[in-house]
């Protein structure tokens, strides 16, 4: 020691292990205690829980059965769960508003106190179904002994109003004709709505030979409507027809739907023949003695499928022709002069005449001779013309 200074001495000494150990222990012993110790001093109970809360059905007249499963209704999942080692019988029920029915399972049993310590659950499903629009409120009661407990379910009954504004259309054949269908939200239902035309497409039985011009077309503005509260949204509804459609009646059914909601408004289509528009001759011309060459003008308002002809000669000889050539429903494969065109045919004489008739004796065009010629078309129209040569 140096004289005059003064040192202090820090002398550690280790910690015994078996002292480490019991302050764990100690440590281990508290640390449970707050974990364990509330629970097994509070008194054995259960929780109720719905999932979700809400529900959101459609109205619709509904069964008074105990349990359905209608595409209209909608379900919310009943949680029963055990607190602090609760274990037991727990019987579940609902009431219901006027206007609401439902099912609700009962006589959930809960099994085991040492898994109940951990929180055992049991679950059962309530559907719920309105008959009319509104806003609703279902009670859930959970009972064991004199244990209760009880939650609500708020019920949304909407609908969405579809409104077609012509569900009977009267088109001309070659023609196309629309209707409005108007949607409109009911007690603030939103959401997207899709849209389809079923059958999008008809083809009438029966030979015809311009197919593109034989089908009855329906089509949408949009295949799909959003709707927000109180929200209205429209469609355009088309149905075009081909020129050449069999007169009839055909049905089409515009189909909405959201989720498992379906929505079906049917148009009932009514097709007329078209009045045959004036054939108008602009010219001709002789190509051989037994070939004349029309020059023709479709005034329209369809297309229109000659499909044979006459020529008569001044001493009263006539050659029937088919154009194409002829089946047992008529003449397959035509002449054909759309909407407001022009088109050529060629008018023969016998004998050069392949799908001919001869009354008479045969002929040829001969120099300043008049000949009347007839055109028959499809819709069994006839039209008249006179050329000399």
């Amino acid at each position: 020691m140096k004289t005059g200074s003064t040192e202090t001495l820090n002398i550690r000494r280790p910690v015994p292990l078996w002292l480490f150990i019991v302050g764990l222990l100690v440590v281990a012993a508290i640390s449970s205690g707050a974990f364990y110790l509330p629970k097994l001093l509070s008194p054995p109970d259960f929780q109720l829980s719905l999932e979700p809360a809400s529900l959101y059905v459609r109205p619709e007249p509904v069964s008074t059965s105990s349990s359905f499963e209608d595409a209209n209704s909608s379900g919310s999942l009943v949680t029963v769960k055990s607190l602090n080692g609760f274990s037991g019988a727990v019987s579940i029920s609902a009431t219901f508003p006027n206007g609401v029915r439902g099912n609700a399972a009962t006589g959930t049993v809960l099994l085991g106190s040492d898994a109940a310590l951990f929180g055992l659950n049991a679950t059962t499903t309530i559907r719920v179904g309105a008959a009319s629009l509104g806003d609703y409120s279902v009670t859930v009661v959970a009972a064991s002994g004199s244990l209760v407990h009880s939650a609500s379910i708020t019920v949304h009954s909407q609908d969405v109003s579809v409104q077609v504004g012509q569900t009977t259309l009267r088109p001309l054949q070659g023609s196309s004709v629309e209707s409005q269908i108007t949607y409109s939200s009911l007690n603030q239902f939103a959401g997207n709505l899709t849209l389809t035309e079923t059958p999008h497409m008809i083809y009438p039985n029966g030979p015809c030979p311009y197919f593109g011009r034989c089908f009855i077309n329906s089509t949408l503005s949009t295949s799909s409507v959003i709707l927000n509260g109180r929200s209205t949204s429209s469609v355009i509804l088309t149905i075009a027809v081909g020129d050449f459609v069999p007169a009839g009646n055909y049905t089409f059914t515009t189909i909405t739907a959201y989720g498992g909601w379906t929505w079906q408004e049917q148009v009932r289509v009514g097709v007329a023949v078209a009045p045959e528009p004036s054939l108008t001759l602009d010219g001709y011309s002789y190509s051989s003695d037994t070939n004349a060459t029309l020059i023709l003008r479709n005034g329209g308002p369809a297309a229109i499928e000659i499909t044979s002809y006459t020529v008569t000669d001044s001493a009263g000889d006539r050659v029937t022709g088919c154009f194409g050539f002829p089946i047992p429903m008529g003449c397959y494969l035509a002449s054909f002069i759309g909407q407001n065109d022009g088109g050529a045919i060629n008018v023969l004489t016998a004998p050069l005449c392949g799908y001919c008739s001869l009354s008479g004796s045969s002929f040829t065009y001969q120099p300043s001779q008049t000949y009347t010629i007839v055109l028959t078309t499809s819709r069994q129209n006839s039209f008249t013309h006179s050329i000399t040569r």
